[in-house]
């Protein structure tokens, strides 16, 4: 599994379909594209397509006319349409950036395949992952607790 994260990597999720599962190789392999603020988008004038080398069957992927940045190109958008699924920080998360006011431009896109999108919440499980609980950190072995406080720090 390929995991992209926001719009800087989600060029990953094309090159793989166009230079790899569209020629035979990596069929078994899968993209997955998490994203944690859907107002960055990686928007350009689409005329700039050329410099990214990507096939011209591939080139409307990115091709995004919307009311916030007007005809362009987008790359989270191909990103999206590319991936075989996506993840949000939470299911809040998932479900704002599906409407036309969290979408920022892509709710069309992502509801026309929103069975891929996911929520996970972004975080830890602090009941599972306590050091207070770790039976692993023992402190024979070197491990200590510091106070959560100005003295704790050293």
């Amino acid at each position: 599994v390929f995991v992209a994260n926001d719009w800087q990597t989600a060029l990953l999720p094309v090159y793989l379909q166009a230079y790899y599962r569209d020629h035979g190789k990596m069929l078994g392999s899968r993209s997955m594209l998490v994203m944690h603020n859907i107002a960055h988008q990686g928007r350009g004038p689409f005329d700039e397509i050329d410099q990214l080398m990507i096939p011209d069957n591939y080139k409307d992927m990115f091709l995004l006319d919307d009311p916030f940045g007007g005809k362009h190109m987008n790359i989270l958008k191909a990103g999206l349409m590319a991936a075989h699924r996506w993840v949000a920080v939470s299911d809040g998360y998932a479900w704002e950036i599906c409407t036309d006011m969290g979408g920022k431009g892509l709710a069309p896109t992502l509801n026309e395949q929103s069975w891929k999108v996911n929520g996970v919440v972004n975080g830890i499980d602090y009941a599972e992952w306590s050091p207070h609980l770790d039976a692993h950190l023992d402190p024979a072995e070197g491990y200590q607790q510091f106070p959560m406080s100005a003295e704790g720090i050293r």
